[in-house]
């Protein structure tokens, strides 16, 4: 490693810590101490001190410039925070749409505000809005600090630290596209394109797979491609960045030439896909790559990695808090480290002189083939484990197969899907002829990542302790491995070892859920509400809305060893209580939808109506009277709603019981319609009550935790923005003397009763 790695190291480990810390002026003693630390070292003039120089040198300094920044880029728009006006911006990003209208990037022109960026919600759909445009309006200004960190990083990696709720009063638009804006225009364009000659579930991943734009992808598709391992192909990163400057190489001339063509082609797909860091740390690995041998300089990757990722956290520190950024670069980590030894060590068996002539050299090549692919995909698994447990709390099982069965058709469609679309703008004759074979490509690996993803232990939730232990086990074993540098053929015996724990981690969680007379759990599904009972092996849920709800849902479900769901329950048709129902019916079987049957249908009741019968599951409706299920040895017993009005008020409720345990879930009651349940039903005491409407104060009322005094009291809330839950809410439970847990805190809460 060379001595500019250990300059650029230190100074992004110092921008990420200086991230981290609870105060932002606390950068400023770090930047003393790593500055006498330097003194130290420097005074000792020992030649062995001069790579400890340039450590606490670019710790120094990195601490320093995250000072500086925050001084000279942050604090003036943090000025606008909290703070409502009139202001003049021009567009500088495409518009996207979401459920309230739409979101776009602007940069202030105001007097004393020029160049404050900010991210705009407005309330109304503006589809012709184009990067170069200005509007005229008026916004509130909020601080993405307050934030949680995973949305706050979104926003802080393209240097926004505001975002705005904003009303248009005009728009002027441009007459001409300013320089900037043209990469966006062009990646706007291809899109059209995609539109033009693709359609469905190919253009929706063409468009993920050219532009990584995700947004047309159904909830179900996403989920394959993740569970399978491959959803990196639809966030635009250093594969695509290789897969264009492969289609430059193809191009007739010197070799030594294409590299001067190679880089401009690179920067500017990086700033047609939205300048996203994945992108840039390939751009400028990828080049510094090409550029050394034109000046007869030796490549040292690990090296350009390190000074991309200083090139991309100077002019944006927290892009280091990004789950993109840093699971881009651990995978390039991984792959500098233990690519190439990993490839050596797979083709041992098959570098005999034996295998270099005749059919085994046949042979040879295709194990070469396999071996490359299977030795990259663990190559980069290798550091972005840790990092995909931690955020994202699954692992993926099957990534490295799927890899090796789509990647190179990944590659084939990306290179005929730019080609045709690029050219089809000219003549669409040309772009309907290479529509041909990229359709074939793109149905191969939809095909794939359907079949792969929706295979029972294709990836594995870690909401478990055997199967958290599991990890542990297999992260240490990783380490040990890494520190040991063991020989080639040891690798089999850890092997063995890892899949074993994990067979007997999944037969230990199986056996934890299954055969239990009653249990009942909340997942963890953010900003939602699922509720799952189960007995003897029988399930029953009660809504299935929030992150992902449908797949966590479906996942533990056959965790516990069952292949379908016996009985879903909506209480009513908030998005935060029904978005994972599309998701839960493509993975399993179910057998029974149960809706509240309103008088007038709507559209939420006639879409989720549809999509159930679609998938063989039977609907009924609930209007005025209770239904009772048997579940194994328990009962379930649904209360109709007892008022009219808004999907709160008209929601269902739920208890189960079993022998003296009783759990309710009320859904979004509210306290009046909580005061009606208790009058026309005969409640029993509970041992645990799903608190109603994630906590709001609007519910749980006095006279409801009176009445049927719960022991236990769960929450189901994630990050919001609507103080969920209430103050008022929690000390109502204090008082009354109940054990509370929160899935925002606690993760799943199950309870068994035996």
């Amino acid at each position: 490693m060379r001595y500019l790695a250990w300059f650029a190291l230190p100074l992004c480990a110092a921008l990420l810590t200086a991230c981290l810390l609870p105060a932002w002026w606390l950068c400023w003693p770090c930047a003393i101490a790593a500055l006498l630390l330097l003194m130290i070292v420097y005074l000792r003039k020992s030649e062995r001190c001069r790579k400890g120089v340039l450590l606490f040198c670019g710790a120094a300094v990195g601490f320093c410039w995250f000072g500086l920044y925050l001084a000279l880029c942050v604090r003036p728009a943090l000025a606008l925070d909290g703070v409502t006006t009139a202001f003049i911006a021009e567009v500088t990003s495409e518009v996207t749409e979401n459920d309230y209208g739409t979101v776009v990037d602007l940069r202030l022109c105001s007097d004393g505000r020029e160049g404050i960026r900010t991210r705009a919600y407005l309330s109304t759909w503006y589809g012709t809005l184009e990067p170069g445009d200005v509007l005229t309006g008026t916004a509130k200004f909020t601080s993405v600090f307050t934030m949680e960190r995973d949305r706050m990083s979104s926003y802080t990696e393209d240097g926004i630290f505001l975002a705005a709720d904003a009303e248009i009063d005009s728009a002027y638009v441009s007459n001409s596209v300013p320089l900037h804006s043209i990469p966006a225009q062009i990646g706007r364009r291809l899109k059209d394109q995609i539109a033009h000659f693709f359609d469905g579930d190919e253009a929706a991943v063409l468009r993920g797979l050219l532009t990584g734009d995700k947004t047309r992808l159904s909830e179900f598709l996403y989920t394959c491609f993740r569970r399978a391992g491959i959803a990196h192909l639809l966030a635009v990163s250093g594969l695509h960045v290789g897969f264009l400057a492969g289609l430059v190489y193809l191009l007739p001339g010197p070799r030594r030439r294409k590299a001067f063509v190679a880089i401009p082609v690179m920067i500017g797909f990086a700033l047609m896909t939205g300048g996203q860091s994945s992108v840039w740390r390939a751009v400028v690995m990828g080049s510094l790559l090409l550029i050394a041998p034109l000046f007869q300089r030796e490549t040292d990757p690990l090296t350009s990695l390190a000074f991309a990722l200083a090139l991309l956290l100077i002019p944006a520190p927290y892009s280091s808090l990004n789950i993109g950024l840093q699971l881009s670069f651990a995978a390039t980590a991984g792959l500098v480290c233990y690519g190439s030894p990993l490839y050596r060590w797979m083709m041992r068996p098959v570098g005999g002189k034996k295998f270099r002539a005749g059919k085994r050299r046949v042979f040879r090549r295709v194990w070469s083939a396999i071996a490359g692919g299977l030795s990259t995909s663990c190559a980069a698994l290798i550091f972005t484990l840790p990092l995909t447990a931690w955020y994202f709390g699954t692992v993926s099982l099957v990534g490295p197969l799927v890899n090796l069965l789509v990647v190179w058709a990944a590659s084939l469609a990306f290179g005929l899907g730019l080609i045709g679309c690029s050219l089809g703008a000219l003549c669409p004759a040309i772009g309907s002829a290479f529509a041909v074979p990229t359709r074939l490509l793109l149905r191969w690996i939809i095909a794939v990542s359907k079949w792969m993803g929706s295979l029972r232990y294709s990836a594995l939730r870690l909401d478990n302790f055997y199967l958290k232990v599991w990890f542990a086990f297999l992260l240490a074993v990783l380490a040990l491995m890494i520190a040991v540098r063991s020989a080639p053929g040891r690798p089999l015996l850890p092997t063995g070892a890892v899949l074993s724990l994990l067979a007997l981690a999944l037969a230990l969680r199986m056996a934890s859920l299954s055969g239990v007379p009653f249990c009942v759990s909340a997942l963890d599904v953010g900003q939602g509400a699922c509720t799952v009972f189960s007995s003897d092996g029988a399930y029953a849920a009660v809504d299935c809305g929030g992150s992902e709800a449908g797949d966590v849902l479906a996942d533990y479900i056959q965790s516990g060893g069952a292949s379908r769901l016996s009985v879903l329950i909506l209480t009513h048709y908030d998005d935060d209580h029904v978005n994972g129902v599309e998701e839960l019916l493509a993975r399993i079987p179910v057998e029974v939808l149960i809706l509240p049957g309103e008088t007038e249908s709507t559209d939420a009741r006639q879409e989720i109506e549809e999509l159930a019968r679609a998938h063989g599951c039977r609907v009924e409706r609930l209007l005025t009277d209770c239904m009772d299920i048997t579940l194994g040895r328990a009962r379930l017993t649904v209360y109709p709603p007892v008022s009219e009005g808004t999907d709160n008020a008209s929601c269902l409720s739920v208890l189960g019981t079993w022998q003296s345990h009783a759990v309710l879930v009320t859904g979004d009651l509210g306290q009046e319609q909580e005061r009606i349940l208790l009058e026309q039903f005969d409640l029993p005491r509970l041992d645990v009550l799903m608190v109603g409407h994630h906590g709001s104060s609007g519910s749980t009322s006095a006279a409801l935790l009176a009445e049927l005094s719960p022991r236990a009291a769960v929450i189901s809330v994630g990050n919001n923005g609507y103080g969920l839950p209430a103050p008022e809410t929690l000390r109502a439970l204090a008082d009354y003397h109940c054990e509370q847990y929160r899935t925002d805190r606690n993760g799943t809460v199950t309870f068994r009763f035996r």
